[in-house]
Formats: structure tokens, C-alpha cells, sequence
């Protein structure tokens, strides 16, 4: 067991005795005033036809202002899951303050729920499941809000059948760069409706949207079969996805040729299966119990549904080993397992205040999207560039305005998340470089939550392969003066331009 340093002690105070406790009244407390909210549905939706005039009310006073610089939200850092230590180019733009966290309306008979941006997954999701529905894509973390899965891309274990989060989104309401509100969907302003997934805020303000749902079943069949070889991996992620028999799919890998892919079924019953509530305090976290088939060979588990949705929470896939490292051995888990999961924004906050410089040095945090036939040259790449572990994949599609992207809906995409520290101790960026042009030059794509070296030149080629409307959407839309390029703010090139 690694032995604690004087700032496991600073970090343990600052989550017990304040953090902590802070974090778990607000949530409760939003949790009561979201609940309270919607119980009011009228109160809910005369309130967001305010918040919407005063965001129209804040763009026009951008533009009577002389329009000098570009609008952007206000959010703070610690909000975001961006590994920046802070988000330093706002503060030369037109901040444009966005509260807009509430649940408008269901429409059970469509099959529809309408939203405002800043809702959580979490939030959404355990409002959905009281009333028996869920979203057909949950995405991995319950702090992520629903308007940053459309604006910076969001993919889950049951992307293979339902594609990409924005394909599960089905209008969208606006406040476009003039002040006026405009509603996109797949039949109105389609080529708008097309561009806002991905584009970062910059082809207007997002203030609702409507959510595709589908009914809940209360457990998972989970099934869990360790591969010796990556290409094994691969073929069995290739092969389900187009079989198309099971709900949920991903793949583990815990070395260059080791790895457990998973396959899930959602049941009403467990059966005669052996039930694992994976979600209880003191559970192992999930990549380790994962790891577990490694040697113990191929199992088939029921999980609870909700369970799964929460399944990385609490470690945030396996990066909590960075921050507090001894947190998943068994005395922690059984002692002081039940503070977790701790907010996103509380781990942004311990990190950039207690985490060594080396964070920050050769820390990798990226989702490589590339065609299933490039998958092991980037495990390759990873395995001789980074050499972290583990590595996700999550296979997915393209299923929403096939004549915007690049791919079909017939092919196979892989999500490779490489998540971790670098143990080759090389040069970090020129590895992601590498990896980034790999992933460029074989039509693949990186998720823009996440820190890129990309070329202005390397990423209008690679935006092209989903959004190559994008520059005439912003031209048409008058954006290109009342927002930032996208480039200009996820790429640490662009941002240079704005922090001058």
C-alpha cells in the first residue's frame, strides 16, 4: 500500500471536515428545488421564458456595446471536466451569464422530456427513472451537464445502438447572436440543428432542448469475457456491434494484449443469475472488479440498472488514484466509502490546488474516435507513446444528419479514452501529437471536452469529418463576430490568440 504523503492529509481534511459536507447540502438542496420546480410546471416554464429574455437581453447589450469581442458563458473552471486549471480566455471575451437548470416537461406518449441546458445526468436521469423512463444514452458521470453532452460530444456503452448523445436530441432552442430565439430540429433550420452538436457554443446559446426517453428496466445481465490478444477485443466489439443483440457494450483493456470486454442485457428480474449491487459503499471500484476476470475467467453477473449508470463514478473511470491514491483499498471503501462520488467541481479544486506540477506535465486526458479498423494501431501508439492503463473503448455510430458527417450510419467507430499519467516519461505532447495525427489522418476524430495539440490546419481537417458545414452555418448565422471559432477554444494554440 503506497504511503501517505503530508497532502493526503490536506486533501482528507478539506473533503471531510468541509467539502464535503458542503457538496451534499447543495445537492440536496438543488435536488429539492428541481423536484419543487417541476411540481409547478407552469411556474417552471413562465420562469425559463424569463431566463431566456434575460439571456437575449445580455446579447443585445453585447451588440449595443460596439460588439468588440466575442460572447462566451460565464461558467467557472471548476465546473468543467476540462483538464485546464483555469479557462483563462473568458476573461478577454463578453461573458454572458447562463442559469437555465431546470426540467421543463414530459411528454410520455411521445416519448419526449424537455430541458434546459445546465440539468445534470444525474439530476435528469433519477427524475427519469421515478417515473419508469431513462435516456437511451447515460453518460459515465452524474455531474456532467446535458448541454455540454451536445456541445462537446458525450458517447456511452449503448452508443453501438443509439449512436453519439446528440442522436437521441431532437430539437433544440437557441438564442442566436442577433438576440432572437430560433428551434432547430431534424425538419426546421436542419442545418443549424446539424451544427450545434460538437460546436463548443460558438453557433449560438443553447437554452433547451427536447430528449428522446425509453422505458427503464431495473437490472442489467452483465457478461464479462477477458481477451488475451487486442485484435481478440476488437473483433468481438466489431462483431456485437453489428450482431446488435446486446444493450450495452465496452471493452477494458488492462495491457497491450490483456483486456475484459463487456456485453449487457437490461432484464426486469435477475433470475437465477448471481445479483452484484456494484453501487454499495464498500464495493470495489469497477475497473478493478473488472480486472478480476482476468483471472477468474468469463462471468455473468445482474446488476442493478442504476448501479451501472453510477458504475464510474466514484472513481471518475480510474483517474481518483492520481488524487487520493489509497481511497480504493478495502479499510477506506468499508470506513469511508459512502462520501463517494465527490463532485467534479471538489476534484477540480483539490487538483489544482494539492496536485504536483507533473499533473499538468504529463498528464494525458483524450477519446480517440477512429474507424474499427484503425483501433490497434492507436492501442499501439498509446502502449509505446504513454504506456497508461487502463484504456476504454466503446464502440458507437454516426446516426443523426448523415449528409453533415463524413461516416455512414453503417460504420463502426471505436472510442479509445486514454486516461492517466504517462509512465514512459517522454516527451507527453509530441506522444499526443502523434496520436492526434494518426487519428486525423485515418478519418477519426478527438472529443473536444478534452486538451489538444491540434493544428489550426490538422483540426479544420479533422472538424470536417462531422461538422464540414460548420464554417457556412456560421456565416449564414452572423456568428463568426458573436462567438469564438471552436478552435479558438479548445485547442491550446487558439486560445493563445485570446489571452495575449
Amino acid at each position: 500500500m503506497e504511503q501517505p504523503h503530508w497532502s493526503d492529509f490536506v486533501r482528507l481534511f478539506l473533503i471531510f471536515v468541509v467539502s464535503a459536507p458542503i457538496s451534499f447540502l447543495r445537492q440536496v438542496k438543488e435536488n429539492l428545488r428541481l423536484h419543487s420546480t417541476f411540481q409547478k410546471q407552469e411556474n417552471a416554464l413562465k420562469s425559463h421564458e424569463d431566463r431566456v429574455k434575460n439571456v437575449q437581453k445580455q446579447v443585445r447589450a453585447w451588440s449595443e456595446s460596439g460588439a468588440k469581442v466575442p460572447m462566451c458563458s460565464s461558467r467557472p473552471s471548476a465546473k468543467s471536466i476540462s483538464q485546464m486549471q483555469t479557462m483563462a480566455y473568458k476573461d478577454t471575451m463578453y461573458r454572458i451569464d447562463i442559469d437555465l437548470p431546470n426540467i421543463l416537461s414530459i411528454d410520455e406518449d411521445k416519448g419526449l422530456v424537455r430541458i434546459e441546458p445546465m440539468v445534470t445526468v444525474g439530476q435528469l436521469n433519477d427524475f427519469l427513472i421515478q417515473r419508469g423512463w431513462t435516456m437511451p444514452v447515460v453518460a459515465e458521470l452524474d455531474d456532467l451537464t446535458m448541454g455540454g453532452l451536445v456541445m462537446g460530444g458525450g458517447i456511452e456503452v449503448t452508443s453501438h445502438k443509439h449512436g453519439f448523445f446528440q442522436c437521441v436530441c431532437k430539437s433544440y432552442e437557441m438564442v442566436m447572436s442577433d438576440g432572437s430565439v430560433l428551434v432547430c430540429s431534424d425538419t426546421v433550420n436542419r442545418d443549424l440543428f446539424a451544427t450545434i452538436p460538437w460546436s463548443y457554443g460558438t453557433v449560438g446559446i443553447l437554452v433547451s432542448m427536447e430528449i428522446q426517453i425509453t422505458p427503464y428496466k431495473p437490472f442489467l445481465e452483465l457478461k464479462y469475457v477477458p481477451v488475451k490478444r487486442k485484435h481478440q477485443a476488437i473483433q468481438l466489439l466489431r462483431g456485437e456491434t453489428v450482431r446488435g443483440f446486446y444493450d450495452t457494450l465496452e471493452g477494458f483493456m488492462f495491457s497491450a494484449e490483456e483486456g475484459v470486454v463487456m456485453m449487457g442485457r437490461y432484464v426486469d428480474q435477475p433470475g437465477d443469475i448471481p445479483l452484484n449491487r456494484i453501487g454499495r459503499w464498500f464495493k470495489p471500484w469497477f475497473y478493478e472488479h473488472v480486472r478480476s476476470f482476468l483471472k477468474s475467467g468469463e462471468g455473468v453477473e445482474v446488476v442493478p440498472t442504476l448501479d451501472f449508470f453510477h458504475r464510474h463514478n466514484k472513481p471518475i473511470f480510474w483517474l481518483l488514484r492520481y488524487i487520493l491514491p489509497w481511497a480504493h483499498q478495502p479499510a477506506f471503501r468499508y470506513l469511508f466509502g459512502w462520501i463517494f462520488p465527490l463532485p467534479l467541481s471538489l476534484i477540480n479544486n483539490l487538483r489544482n490546488k494539492l496536485a504536483n506540477p507533473e499533473w499538468f506535465r504529463n498528464f494525458v486526458l483524450q477519446d480517440y474516435i477512429v474507424p474499427v479498423e484503425h483501433v490497434a494501431k492507436v492501442l499501439e501508439l498509446n502502449e509505446t507513446e504513454f504506456h497508461i492503463y487502463p484504456v476504454w473503448l466503446c464502440p458507437t455510430r454516426h446516426l443523426d444528419c448523415s449528409e453533415y458527417r463524413t461516416h455512414s450510419p453503417q460504420d463502426i467507430l471505436i472510442d479509445v479514452g486514454i486516461y492517466g499519467f504517462e509512465e514512459r516519461r517522454g516527451d507527453r505532447k509530441l506522444g499526443q501529437r502523434r496520436l492526434e495525427d494518426f487519428t486525423v489522418d485515418n478519418q477519426g476524430f478527438v472529443f473536444l471536452y478534452a486538451e489538444t495539440d491540434l493544428s489550426r490546419e490538422q483540426f479544420d481537417k479533422m472538424y470536417k469529418t462531422y461538422s464540414y458545414k460548420y464554417e457556412e452555418v456560421r456565416r449564414k448565422y452572423e456568428c463568426e463576430r458573436a462567438f469564438p471559432h471552436v478552435f479558438n477554444k479548445i485547442s491550446k494554440v487558439g486560445r493563445q490568440s485570446f489571452c495575449k
